[in-house]
């Protein structure tokens, strides 16, 4: 997995600022951007950033990545299902609930492809539902099996990010998923939706424009600044 697109801070900040986005979470990739270039950016900038640790319970034990986490002054994890190839299972949760006690956010990779099985998105379930002591945000909302995944935002500690699904379906001209997406998503508890951009695939400005134009399109205008700010903060306050 990579990228070809400029991924430099400078670009990022200034998309942060074209965007009046005072403050942006950046996240940790294994073999793309690593911890610690993540954290030499918060420390350059420690009013524009806050920072998630990638772990991969496969190549560091809890103790080990929590030293790593804690040193680092991160905020929250990146658990990246695709990358990393890690089974849910027991001994990947106790992985976690091994972190708990630094009330972390794991952001969990969620995108899954119209190839993917059932089965795929039942182990995805079945595992964030497991992990109660955790604030979750299923990253992407479930991609192609968003109707899937954005259900489990029934679960107290589970929100969905809307970063890269919309802008890809656009991509792709499924127009017909992007209704269904806008459709169920209106079902959904606005206070579980949160605003990603998956820089440097989609920048700021494409996403946060095409987010707002459906939602003038499905009569949620109303709803910008919550998803797009609001929610984050309360999330990140613990008051849920």
């Amino acid at each position: 997995m990579s990228t070809t697109k400029d991924a430099s801070l400078a670009i990022l900040l200034e998309e942060m600022d074209r965007n009046e986005v005072h403050t942006a979470v950046l996240v940790a990739v294994e073999g793309i951007v690593s911890n610690a270039a993540v954290a030499k950016a918060r420390k350059e900038h420690p009013n524009r950033f806050l920072t998630y640790c990638c772990a991969n319970p496969l190549t560091m034990t809890a103790d080990a990545f929590r030293k790593v986490y804690v040193e680092g002054g991160f905020v929250g994890i990146k658990f990246h299902l695709r990358l990393h190839h890690v089974p849910l299972d027991e001994r990947t949760r106790s992985f976690f609930r091994a972190l708990a006690d630094l009330q972390p956010v794991l952001l969990v990779d969620a995108w899954f492809s119209d190839a993917d099985s059932d089965a795929d998105v039942r182990a995805l379930s079945d595992f964030v539902r497991q992990l109660p002591g955790l604030r979750i945000i299923l990253a992407h909302a479930g991609g192609f099996r968003f109707q899937d995944v954005l259900p489990l935002v029934q679960h107290k500690h589970i929100f969905v990010d809307l970063s890269y699904v919309l802008n890809t379906f656009k991509k792709h001209k499924k127009e017909l998923l992007i209704s269904a997406f806008m459709r169920q998503l209106a079902d959904v508890p606005v206070d579980k939706i949160l605003f990603g951009s998956d820089f440097p695939e989609y920048s700021i400005t494409e996403t946060k424009g095409l987010l707002f134009a459906l939602l003038d399109e499905y009569r949620l205008t109303n709803l910008r600044k919550q998803i797009v700010e609001e929610n984050y903060v309360r999330l990140m306050s613990h008051d849920l």
